[in-house]
């Protein structure tokens, strides 16, 4: 798998220095970290990270066009041991104009070979189909699309194949505003995760999962300093996952069953054409319909697993020439719970130089 990853990153990175017109961003940095998950919450973790990416975008005539994207990053994260991180990323599009509407082909691929600082080493390709009904911009642009996914790890059972479609539209009454409504399902088969039986030991049967998807969007440029974005999201999880507690020989069914909504902004500040800023809020509720809460101390209580997520993002950037770009970000989320395992928080920053050629 690592020999095919590196061979597609190396075509496809051929491809673009040989591409008309390809950007070439590059940049260095650091990367603290805090986690409830860490084993010492109050150590701040350190990582050191160098990340490229290339890309470009081309007509095909009057028929269309066609993009790349090649990147990717790897440090060192130095704790009481010094680990390896990396993530790349290879994404392919080309989309082809019938009258006024238009067919989008989309497939990429995904991975880390060693870990990021919040998942085990992964591949994940992925693939879209999408076409839409018309494109004018002062008419509704209905849509449908399928897409899928196959995502791998290594280091444990929770490999998924995903498969699902959508349908939506657009809207963009000038060239300053867009709406966006969507509506999705889709199917998930987690084959390495198998069902507990009512004793506690393992089933045949391996979990699978059904998820719906509905959102509202609106995004606007304001007097070309300000742009921002808004959207609600609700997504629907059914699945037949079950979970046992050994110390309490505890079975419970549909463990996974549960609703979320999330409400997130995004905002861009040109100050001057010297200085970005970027914030990204996020506000959400996630309610179980079938799992017991679990307090602290192996406790169950009397109702139902809720999480309250609060989180975002703020980036501020700088350049004197826009080439060189020095930048400051920090991320973080709390989530409040009912439930000692959903509980948890998490805070990571990165304070770097980028440029572009």
């Amino acid at each position: 798998m690592k020999k095919c990853m590196f061979t597609i990153l190396f075509g496809l990175c051929t491809l673009l220095l040989f591409a008309e017109y390809p950007s070439v961003v590059f940049g260095a940095g650091i990367k603290p970290f805090m986690s409830s998950e860490t084993l010492l919450p109050s150590e701040i973790l350190l990582a050191t990270v160098v990340d490229a990416r290339l890309s470009m975008r081309s007509l095909l005539g009057d028929i269309g066009y066609f993009s790349l994207l090649a990147g990717g990053n790897a440090g060192f994260l130095f704790d009481s041991a010094t680990y390896f991180l990396d993530e790349e990323v290879v994404s392919c599009e080309a989309g082809f104009n019938i009258g006024d509407s238009r067919i989008v082909l989309q497939g990429g691929i995904e991975s880390s070979l060693q870990g990021t600082l919040v998942d085990n080493p992964f591949f994940e390709p992925n693939w879209q189909l999408k076409y839409t009904f018309s494109t004018k911009r002062d008419e509704l642009q209905p849509y449908v699309s399928a897409a899928g996914n196959w995502r791998m790890h290594s280091a444990d059972n929770e490999d998924v194949f995903f498969l699902g479609a959508e349908t939506g539209f657009q809207y963009s009454p000038d060239a300053l505003t867009e709406y966006t409504l969507r509506l999705g399902g889709g199917w998930e088969n987690w084959y390495e995760y198998y069902l507990y039986n009512f004793g506690g030991g393992y089933s045949i049967q391996t979990r699978q999962d059904f998820v719906g998807a509905a959102s509202a969007k609106i995004s606007s440029l304001f007097d070309f300093f300000l742009q921002w974005e808004l959207e609600c999201e609700a997504l629907l999880r059914i699945s037949d996952a079950n979970r046992y507690i050994t110390a309490l020989l505890f079975y419970e069914e549909m463990s996974e069953n549960n609703i979320n909504v999330i409400m997130t902004a995004t905002g861009n500040f040109s100050v001057n054409k010297y200085v970005n800023i970027k914030l990204v809020p996020a506000v959400g509720v996630q309610y179980y319909f079938m799992r017991q809460a679990l307090a602290a101390g192996s406790v169950l209580l009397d109702e139902n697993v809720y999480v309250i997520h609060a989180g975002g993002l703020v980036h501020f950037d700088w350049t004197s020439n826009n080439s060189i770009y020095f930048i400051i970000e920090l991320e973080g989320s709390r989530d409040f719970s009912n439930d000692a395992e959903s509980d948890q928080w998490m805070l990571k920053g990165y304070i770097g130089i980028k440029g572009m050629l």
